[in-house]
């Protein structure tokens, strides 16, 4: 692991206790003494989060937080917590411009493990162990939704529920590569299987209207965009990120099969991600087939 990457004991689970009474499952990471980053669409609508601690083996801390900032754009929330942790050094943060080797550390439901008193004694039952996710960019993909697409190394088995996916429980994950922090974890598409996850660059954030960037960096200390951390400085081969934020859409369906390619083509575009880490009690939202992980 590259110094400056990923720390185990500031990558957290966020637990979401939205309005309506659930409470949704995530990722999330300690970028301050006292602010977590993790994917908005976990958060939702929750002033109250809880954010889980594995000090050590067997070692699990819950601490109370409310969320402090958010935008749907970039799919990106921050969590403020009551009781700040002394000594947290700053997070760096970084723009990747080729292939990297990068890394995540997350919660997924595949990591899900049943009853183990020597686990969490103070905590028995079910528990989502920690996923360290290692995982090649690959820059030429998602040119489009300007998106980071990871081809994970170690992939899970499917989910058993085609309409959920093994990785619920990993968006709002922090990715790093070269020691720097450069993108939130927040989709898999159904149609590209468990071996490829998709990412929201930090590059997006500076799309942000200036005063929302200006919050951020008040916040999290983002860096102004020319003092990223450029993770390889050559020129990118490959068509700049668009400067316009990908519009999120509803889910809108299925068109009905047709016989000719381009029917089957808008049927394959209109295919959602599959969002399932902001899981529910019953481990999943079965309303549509883009879902929260």
């Amino acid at each position: 692991m590259a110094a400056g990457g990923p720390e185990a004991k500031r990558a957290v689970q966020v637990v979401a206790h939205r309005q309506d009474g659930t409470d949704w499952f995530g990722s999330g990471y300690l970028v301050t003494g006292d602010l977590v980053i993790t994917a908005q669409h976990v958060v939702g609508d929750a002033d109250d989060v809880t954010i889980r601690f594995i000090d050590a083996p067997g070692r699990v801390r819950s601490e109370r937080g409310k969320r402090v900032w958010a935008h749907t754009d970039i799919d990106l929330a921050v969590v403020r917590l009551y009781a700040a942790m002394p000594g947290t050094t700053p997070v760096q943060y970084g723009r990747l411009f080729t292939e990297a080797e990068c890394e995540a550390v997350g919660y997924p439901w595949f990591k899900l493990r049943g009853e183990d008193a020597q686990a969490d004694a103070a905590h028995p039952g079910k528990y989502r162990d920690s996923h360290h996710a290692r995982a090649t960019s690959t820059p030429l993909s998602n040119t489009r939704s300007g998106t980071l697409e990871l081809a994970v190394a170690a992939t899970p088995s499917r989910h058993p529920d085609p309409e959920r996916s093994a990785w619920e429980g990993m968006s709002g994950a922090a990715v790093f590569a070269d020691g720097a922090l450069i993108a939130v974890l927040t989709d898999n598409f159904p149609e590209e299987g468990p071996g490829l996850l998709a990412a929201r660059p930090v590059e997006h954030w500076y799309m942000l209207p200036p005063d929302r960037l200006s919050e951020l960096h008040e916040l999290i200390g983002v860096p102004d965009a020319d003092r990223l951390i450029q993770v390889s400085a050559q020129t990118p081969p490959w068509p700049d990120r668009p400067r316009q934020l990908p519009a999120r859409r509803p889910f809108v369906g299925r068109e009905k099969s047709s016989a000719n390619c381009s029917a089957c083509w808008r049927r394959a575009r209109c295919q959602r991600p599959q969002r399932v880490p902001a899981s529910r009690p019953s481990w999943g939202c079965r309303a549509s087939a883009r879902q929260h992980w």
